[in-house]
């Protein structure tokens, strides 16, 4: 009986030790994700200012901001390291053409990418803000488009202050336990527009279509804790220019919807010399003066 007093008193300190040690584990994986929200809360709040500063200022604090927001991500890994980037949340990715969409590798490697360049510094190339909304042009420069795989112009954006919402499902639409949220962020890249001005200062010729990025990653935080929240990225790929433009304007319209029938319906242009990178090689024709193409309905509200 002595024993069997001892055993049972050493059982039972064995299994409460267990027990607090899976939830001391348990609880530093809350304690990352709390962490982590309150890290993306501070983050909109932070980027208020630069969505609303236009020119260097603007692009100074965006710059800051950035800045912060790599430093506090690392260190927030550093705390947690056995906690980042295991939230298992699914990504919200978006790429033009139905046929390839649901690429989630190209998207995950391209969320990627957009984490080393902020961790490289955010250095934007043209900056703009207009009601309430940051269009930041990060790189124009000259790569081999991913599908025709011929020379085109990269042109890598930022879009800071999109509306965010979640749209949820009853258990029973989504057909699971919980139901499903889904993130919704109701902006259309209504136009992009080129003009082409020659050395004489007369327009050599015009491009414009709908401004549908190629990549989009309008929700990149849910890829894991390097992407910061509230910052739309994406890819445009344009056609080389033309020998002959000296200076290049260059026009993007957009449509944010809001919650009601309010939309806003923003529109940043910029005029800059037109680098030889940008440009067609010598020989090379430009062959369509003007291209137009009717731009997208916005998306409805929901």
């Amino acid at each position: 009986m002595k024993a069997l007093r001892v055993v049972l008193p050493l059982a039972l300190a064995a299994a409460v030790l267990v027990f607090a040690l899976s939830r001391r584990g348990g609880g530093g994986g809350q304690g990352y994700l709390l962490e982590r929200q309150a890290l993306q809360r501070e983050m909109l709040e932070r980027s208020a200012v630069a969505r609303g500063l236009a020119g260097g200022p603007g692009a100074e604090e965006a710059r800051e901001v950035v800045r912060w927001w790599v430093d506090a991500s690392a260190a927030l890994r550093n705390r947690h390291p056995s906690a980042a980037g295991k939230d298992g949340a699914a990504p919200a990715a978006e790429k033009r053409g139905d046929d390839r969409k649901g690429d989630e590798a190209e998207f995950r490697a391209y969320a990627q990418e957009r984490a080393e360049a902020l961790r490289a510094g955010y250095q934007p190339l043209l900056s703009a803000s207009e009601q309430g909304l940051r269009l930041d042009l990060l790189a124009i420069r000259a790569a081999e488009h991913p599908q025709s795989h011929a020379r085109a112009l990269r042109v890598d954006f930022a879009l800071w202050g999109a509306p965010r919402r979640v749209d949820r499902e009853s258990a029973a639409s989504a057909g699971t336990a919980r139901g499903q949220a889904r993130v919704v962020v109701p902006v259309a890249f209504r136009q992009l527009a080129l003009r082409f001005v020659d050395a004489a200062g007369k327009t050599y010729g015009e491009s414009s279509g709908p401004g549908d990025p190629y990549l989009a990653l309008r929700d990149p935080d849910r890829f894991g804790d390097a992407l910061p929240p509230g910052i739309v990225f994406g890819t445009w790929w344009l056609d080389p220019f033309p020998r002959e433009a000296a200076r290049v304007e260059l026009t993007v319209a957009l449509q944010a919807q809001g919650t009601s029938s309010a939309s806003l319906s923003p529109t940043f242009r910029w005029e800059v010399p037109a680098q030889e990178e940008w440009k067609l090689r010598p020989g090379e024709a430009f062959h369509a003066e003007t291209r137009e193409a009717p731009p997208e309905a916005a998306p409805a509200a929901r």
